[in-house]
């Protein structure tokens, strides 16, 4: 450690279409920015693929953070004593969030809190920081709430001027700029074709799990589908889609 103190870094990102490049990045940064600092990086936390501005949407790796650093060690026993994020954003959107992290970093008189696009520590165990903390992250909710009702609004303004909307459905075309066609306007023939047949078997009675077994056996994708988040060698396997 060479005198250096023990910390860890976190990284999230909403949607990260690049193979965890976004969060490889991120550790990067604050790897770099803790080592100005005198600190070193031990333990890395990262919540790919998840959301931070939704309180019913759990985030594994940072519930994990915030355990190990009110004990300040990892499951392995090494020891923490702060964390480096690059942004506020990436580890607290929630004033709730910020409460539980502020409390796991003033459990002792060590906690350090560094956020490398500020160029900043931040003095957690100062009154005016919990302060700045809490309106910050209070003013980041209602932002997410702001844009929520913004989409909201939209949505039901373009159904009811008669506008197609949201990402292509199973079933239907995509937007084609060159002819003009929306998302959601025109069917997809042969997904149609096996949506007509779901729909039949729901109709019927059908249980949810055979209905499920038949749209499997269609050999069609889901609508998102992305053959870049299918590991290599697993060919259209039920956990891809």
């Amino acid at each position: 450690m060479d005198g250096r103190k023990p910390c860890c870094s976190y990284a999230r990102i909403t949607r990260d279409k690049r193979n965890e490049i976004g969060v490889s990045r991120q550790h990067r940064n604050c790897d770099e920015f803790a080592a100005q600092h005198g600190c070193a990086i031990l333990y890395r936390y990262t919540d790919n693929h998840i959301t931070a501005a939704d309180p019913d949407i759990e985030r594994p790796a940072f519930l994990r953070l915030v355990r190990d650093l009110r004990a300040r060690q990892v499951e392995e026993g090494y020891p923490i004593h702060g964390i480096f994020v690059v942004e506020e954003e990436r580890v607290v959107r929630l004033a709730e969030d910020y409460l539980r992290l502020h409390r796991a970093l003033t459990v002792d008189k060590c906690g350090l809190y560094g956020v490398t696009d500020t160029t900043t520590v931040l003095d957690v165990h100062s009154d005016a920081e919990m302060i700045r903390g809490l309106l910050t992250s209070a003013m980041g909710e209602r932002e997410v709430i702001k844009v929520k009702r913004r989409v909201k609004r939209n949505v039901r303004d373009q159904a009811l001027e008669g506008n197609p909307t949201g990402p292509r459905r199973f079933g239907w075309k995509g937007p084609d700029p060159k002819t003009g066609r929306l998302v959601n306007e025109k069917l997809e023939p042969k997904e149609a074709k096996v949506l007509r047949e779901a729909v039949g078997l729901a109709l019927v009675g059908k249980a949810w799990a055979s209905i499920v077994e038949h749209l499997d056996k269609s050999g069609y994708l889901t609508s998102r589908f992305h053959v870049a988040d299918c590991p290599t060698g697993d060919h259209v396997s039920r956990k891809c889609l």
